[in-house]
């Protein structure tokens, strides 16, 4: 009987294992695949040399952009859940072995050790990694205390948006990256080439790093607004009607005016 439960429990590692494995890979994959797709997106209006120049960054805003992180002027402002949130979504995207981890019936365990090294390498030492569940869109990384480990669902995640770097701006002790969010969900295919083609972002944000003797740390993420030349087109296009109106009603006005003294 103990041999029959030894075997069904080895099964049953086994089957969570390759699970697990597909899962994780697909996850990782998928990002890549995608950030690649926005990088080739780009390449006809930046050359090559200043693309590596941003691949660089992309291990930090990889994670940002997946959760859609809610702007912060900083990082002491931030929503502690997101900034948890952003360093499990790292460590899943880091090429991690699933042969390294334990399982549970529908999860894969992750270490709070690794997600508070991955907190580190975003945030510095000035902030404290406040471990706790945190929400996703669609999918839930549950923190267990007692196993001091990160329950990680056995499914594909797929992230909200995909980040390209359209602008590097570097003054003293910051560097700031101008960054354009396309939504995950709307690459489109070509029929007959199989040809994907990455959508128009969605919005834009401004991620600015601080930079120190141990390294460099996000410390603020800002929205940017609707370009202005976009709301100076809006305003010419309805000014003139408004005005144009208003000068017709008051020539109908005086019009009518005037046959009224006529007739009297």
């Amino acid at each position: 009987m103990e041999q029959d439960t030894e075997k069904s429990a080895r099964k049953f590692s086994v089957g969570n294992f390759i699970i697990g494995l597909i899962a994780i890979a697909l996850a990782g994959c998928g990002i890549y695949f995608l950030v690649s797709l926005g990088v080739n997106y780009y390449k006809e209006v930046q050359n090559e040399k200043q693309i590596f120049r941003y691949e660089e960054f992309y291990s930090f805003i990889i994670p940002a952009a997946a959760i859609d992180i809610e702007p912060f002027e900083d990082v002491t402002s931030a929503k502690m859940s997101e900034l948890v949130e952003m360093s499990v979504w790292s460590v899943l995207n880091s090429g991690l072995d699933p042969t390294d981890y334990e399982y549970s019936s529908d999860s894969l365990l992750l270490p709070e050790t690794q997600v508070e090294e991955a907190f580190i390498k975003f945030f510095g030492t000035e902030l404290t990694i406040s471990h706790g569940t945190v929400e996703g869109y669609g999918y839930e990384f549950v923190y267990n205390a007692t196993g001091k480990v990160y329950e990680i669902p056995l499914t594909t995640i797929t992230p909200i948006y995909t980040p390209i770097i359209s602008e590097i701006e570097t003054k003293a002790g910051t560097v700031s990256l101008t960054v354009g969010l396309l939504n995950s969900g709307l690459y489109s295919q070509n029929a007959a080439t199989g040809e994907l083609t990455a959508p128009e972002p969605d919005k834009y944000i401004k991620v600015t790093f601080r930079t120190s003797t141990s390294g460099r740390y996000i410390s603020s993420v800002r929205a940017l607004s609707v370009p202005e030349t976009a709301t100076a087109d809006v305003t010419y296009e309805t000014s003139p009607e408004t005005d144009q109106s208003s000068e017709e009603s008051k020539t109908d006005e005086n019009s009518a005016n005037s046959e009224e003294n006529s007739e009297n």
